[in-house]
């Protein structure tokens, strides 16, 4: 038997979660029988991210037991862990005319072990609004269904935004980029929260495109910018805004 005394991981919703904890307690003599499970089962997890995740890790460590230490009850523990097996994390579904993005997708981003309570907090994007509010409904409704005493907070949403490749706004930054770097620009849509989506809920008239310069590792301690790329971005903005009417 596994007592759980913490679990953490995750650190922004809008991030997928790079590390996570737990604290748990089991019999002196499990130790070796629980490490070699564990073990077994990063191997097989491994496998199948091959290619994709080569940097995972795993650590399994004694620590120094306090009598102030306190494990989570079996009933709780029991319905968490069944709520945090199907909680769906990732994508939801595929854009059906774009196969190689996703349409709707929803992130555990943060799961802290506070003094009285657990916090837990997702974040759930899509291109149709229809989508974002029921994959939101269906993670409620987990919730709710767990068994655990749960208050329930909705903080908002970046609104849906339907891509428009024939904005004039669009063909005139497509024009301009090719005039300046002498080659295509490359357009795509994501899921990302950018202030354009905000700018068209807030007035559908309006022609509105997001751009930037080249990021790596965007919401992780690894985040990095090609500041070269800044001034081309800067380059790129001031000519189109010199080219509008």
């Amino acid at each position: 038997m596994i007592y759980i005394s913490s679990i953490n991981g995750g650190s922004a919703a809008n991030a997928i979660p790079r590390e996570a904890n737990a604290i748990i307690y089991i019999k002196r003599e499990q130790f070796s029988e629980i490490e070699s499970k564990i073990n077994l089962f990063f191997t097989e997890i491994k496998k199948i991210y091959e290619g994709i995740e080569e940097y995972m890790q795993i650590f399994v460590d004694k620590i120094d037991s306090s009598s102030e230490d306190t494990v989570f009850s079996n009933d709780i523990q029991s319905k968490l862990l069944d709520l945090l097996y199907v909680i769906p994390s990732g994508p939801i579904s595929i854009h059906p005319k774009v196969r190689a993005y996703a349409f709707t997708s929803t992130n555990l981003g943060i799961l802290k072990t506070k003094k009285d309570y657990i916090k837990i907090r997702i974040l759930h994007r899509s291109f149709s609004e229809y989508h974002n509010v029921n994959i939101c409904e269906k993670v409620i409704t987990l919730l709710e269904i767990s068994g655990l005493e749960m208050t329930k907070k909705i903080t908002g949403s970046y609104p849906p935004w339907t891509p428009n490749f024939n904005f004039r706004l669009l063909n005139l930054a497509k024009k301009t980029y090719k005039d300046l770097f002498n080659k295509e620009s490359s357009v795509i849509f994501i899921q990302g929260g950018l202030e354009s989506t905000l700018l068209i809920h807030l007035n559908p008239e309006i022609e509105a495109i997001a751009m930037g310069p080249t990021m790596k590792d965007v919401h992780s301690p690894n985040e990095c910018l090609n500041v070269k790329s800044v001034e081309n971005t800067w380059k790129f903005l001031t000519n189109i805004l010199k080219k509008l009417d």
